[in-house]
C-alpha cells in the first residue's frame, strides 16, 4: 500500500524562470525556492506518464479575483516530489499529454491574444512550439500519437472547430483532418489515438457518433452511435484496441452514460453509471475500466466495472460531497489516479476487495498558496 503522502509545493515555490540566451521558440525551465504568489490556486487539469512514475498538473492561479497565471507541475506519482516546474511569464500551459516514452509532455498555450501547443522536453527541461503563436485563433486538446510523430489537437478560427494534427518537431505543415462545421460544442471536442497511430477517435455531439479520422488519408468513418446526443464526451481505447470506452455528459438527449464501444462492429454496452465524471481509465490489462462520479452520497465516488463478467461495483466508499474529476490513469503498480475537488491529486489501490472512503485515500500532491499582506495588482488587460 502506499504510504500516505502529504508533500505540499507552494504555489509558484518551485518557479520556472525564462532563459534568455534560448534560440526562438524555445524556453527553459529552472528551479528557485523564492518565489510565491498570492491569491488562490486550483487543479485545471493533470496527465499520469504511461510509465506510472510522474504526473503532469495544471495549476491555474487567479489573484484579486482575476485570472493570473496557469503553470505546468511534473511531480514524482510515488512521493510528490516536485521534478520541474514551466511556467513562462503571461503564459498560461494547458491539458497536458504525455509521450509513450514519459520523456515529453504535450501542452496548448495562452499568452494574450494568441495560442499554440508547445512540447516540453524532461531532459532538457525546455518549451517548444509546435504550432503556433496564432493570433486569434484557440487551441485545446492536445494528444500525442503513441509512436511519438504526431501531436493531435482541435483548432478553432472564427468559431469553427477543426481537427488537425502537427509532426512533433514542429517543421511540417499544419494538417486539418476534420473540418469543423459539423461540430456544435466545440467544448465537447476530446481526441485519442488508436495503438498503431493511424486514427484518431472523437465524439460528434449532434448526431452522438463515436468517429475515427486516418492520419495519412483523411479519411472519416463513423464507428457507432451512442445513445445520447448534446453532449461533451471523451473516447478512451483499451490497450488491446478492441474497445472504445465512452463517456458523455451533460447531455441535451437521452442521459449521461458511460459505454462500451467495440471498434469492430460498434455495438454499445452501457456501463452501470449515471454521473461519469469527463475522464475514464482502462487497467493495464484492460480487464477493468474505472471512472468517477460526483455529488453527495452515495453517488460520489471511483467506481469499477468488469469487462469480461459485466459486472460493476463501487471503488470507493461515498465521501460527502465530493467532486471526483478524473480518473486520469491506472498504472501497472495498480493504483488509479483522480483529482479531488480540484484541490488535490489523489490515488488508491485499484486492487479488488479495497475499499476506502474518498477522505482517506493517498494525497499525492496539492497546491498551497502563501498569503501575504500586500496583495499585486491585477494583470492589465489584454
Amino acid at each position: 500500500m502506499l504510504e500516505r503522502v502529504r508533500t505540499r509545493s507552494i504555489v509558484l515555490c518551485v518557479a520556472a524562470l525564462l532563459c534568455g540566451c534560448q534560440s526562438p521558440g524555445v524556453q527553459q525551465a529552472q528551479g528557485t525556492d523564492t518565489a510565491a504568489h498570492n491569491g488562490k490556486a486550483t487543479i485545471s487539469s493533470a496527465a499520469v506518464s504511461p510509465d506510472g512514475k510522474l504526473i503532469a498538473i495544471s495549476v491555474f492561479h487567479t489573484a484579486g479575483g482575476r485570472a493570473a497565471s496557469a503553470g505546468l507541475w511534473v511531480v514524482d506519482s510515488a512521493t510528490g516530489r516536485t521534478v520541474a516546474v514551466f511556467e513562462p511569464p503571461d503564459t498560461e500551459l494547458r491539458s497536458p499529454s504525455w509521450s509513450t516514452d514519459s520523456k515529453r509532455v504535450a501542452v496548448t498555450y495562452y499568452s494574450r491574444d494568441a495560442s499554440g501547443v508547445k512540447v516540453l522536453d524532461l531532459e532538457s527541461r525546455r518549451l517548444r512550439d509546435v504550432v503556433g503563436p496564432e493570433e486569434g485563433i484557440y487551441h485545446f486538446g492536445p494528444a500525442m500519437s503513441p509512436d511519438g510523430k504526431w501531436v493531435a489537437y482541435v483548432r478553432v478560427r472564427r468559431g469553427i472547430p477543426s481537427v488537425c494534427v502537427a509532426h512533433v518537431d514542429g517543421q511540417s505543415p499544419l494538417s486539418n483532418l476534420v473540418a469543423g462545421e459539423a461540430f456544435d460544442d466545440v467544448g465537447s471536442l476530446s481526441l485519442s489515438w488508436s495503438a498503431d497511430s493511424d486514427r484518431l477517435y472523437y465524439l460528434s455531439p449532434s448526431d452522438g457518433e463515436a468517429r475515427a479520422a486516418a492520419v495519412t488519408t483523411g479519411e472519416d468513418a463513423r464507428v457507432g452511435t451512442l445513445p445520447a446526443k448534446g453532449f461533451s464526451g471523451r473516447t478512451a481505447p483499451s490497450p488491446d484496441g478492441r474497445w472504445l470506452l465512452c463517456t458523455a455528459w451533460a447531455a441535451e438527449e437521452e442521459a449521461d452514460g458511460a459505454w462500451l464501444m467495440s471498434v469492430a462492429d460498434g455495438e454499445v454496452t452501457a456501463l452501470p453509471s449515471t454521473s461519469p465524471g469527463p475522464r475514464a481509465a482502462w487497467s493495464p490489462t484492460g480487464s477493468h475500466v474505472v471512472w468517477g462520479e460526483a455529488g453527495s452520497e452515495p453517488s460520489s465516488g471511483l467506481f469499477v466495472y468488469d469487462v469480461a463478467s459485466g459486472s460493476g461495483e463501487r471503488l470507493t466508499g461515498p465521501g460527502e460531497r465530493d467532486t471526483v474529476a478524473g480518473p486520469h490513469a491506472w498504472n501497472e503498480d495498480d493504483r488509479v489516479f483522480f483529482i479531488r475537488d480540484r484541490s488535490a491529486v489523489m490515488s488508491v489501490s485499484g486492487r479488488d476487495g479495497t475499499r476506502v472512503k474518498l477522505p482517506d485515500a493517498d494525497v499525492i500532491w496539492e497546491p498551497v498558496v502563501v498569503e501575504s499582506e500586500a496583495e499585486p495588482p491585477p494583470p492589465p488587460d489584454p
